[in-house]
């Protein structure tokens, strides 16, 4: 039964009350006093008895207010030594956000694997928070020179999150360079070639370098988190 049918039934008991009240034999030499009051009185315990069972019916018929989804994103931060910081830009709690990171050495040509960084879960971040700094390359040392060029993808997502993330990343160890988000993957995989093998490789690195270049060439930042309005890449 919809609420506003039970709200009616509600009145109807109420009004005619009401009408016994005024026109009844029992209340006619009542006072008109007498008789507000009784109205009132009547309409109470009307309410009372009813108001649960209208105010529950309405619930129900609402939908369900659905909570805000968290979204979290990344950013990398110190440029020499890059770290990963999560970033939670929802009023929402997120909880279980994995994150991975995969990149390739560029000046370890007879090396096909990106460096072994493992993929991480963050337990959760508070909203309008961050999570981190996350360390990525303290273990991958003996694979690192001053100079090197590494260049592969980062990826962001939870399970109750909006979308996912992802982004591209060019590093020069020691030295600085700059990530993009790529706006149209929304899943929050990374960007990998299909084979590990130097000429996908290669041709993997070309396309994200070309693709930073002509598509979000504005929106590409440094790893001082600075936004460069014009890139010039190699």
């Amino acid at each position: 039964m919809p609420w506003w049918f039970t709200s009616l039934i509600l009145f109807l008991m109420w009004a005619l009350l009401m009408v016994v009240a005024v026109r009844s034999e029992w209340t006619v030499n009542r006072s008109w006093i007498e008789k507000v009051a009784f109205c009132i009185v009547a309409g109470g315990l009307v309410w009372a008895l009813g108001s649960k069972t209208v105010i529950e019916q309405y619930r129900q018929a609402r939908p369900p207010l659905e909570n805000p989804k968290p979204d979290v994103t990344l950013r990398f931060i110190y440029p020499t030594e890059p770290a990963l910081l999560l970033v939670n830009q929802s009023g929402t709690v997120a909880r279980d956000i994995k994150w991975q990171v995969t990149v390739w050495n560029r000046d370890l040509p007879d090396r096909t694997n990106p460096l072994p960084i493992p993929t991480a879960i963050f337990d959760f971040i508070m909203p309008h928070s961050t999570g981190g700094p996350q360390d990525l390359f303290s273990a991958q040392v003996p694979l690192l020179h001053q100079g090197d060029r590494l260049i592969g993808s980062a990826s962001v997502s939870c399970p109750d999150c909006a979308r996912g993330h992802t982004f591209i990343v060019y590093i020069v160890w020691g030295q600085g360079g700059w990530f993009t988000e790529a706006l149209d993957k929304t899943g929050g995989e990374v960007l990998m070639p299909k084979r590990f093998t130097k000429s996908n490789i290669t041709n993997y690195a070309d396309y994200l370098m070309s693709r930073s270049r002509t598509v979000r060439e504005l929106q590409l930042v440094n790893l001082s988190g600075v936004l460069e309005m014009t890139i010039q890449v190699e």
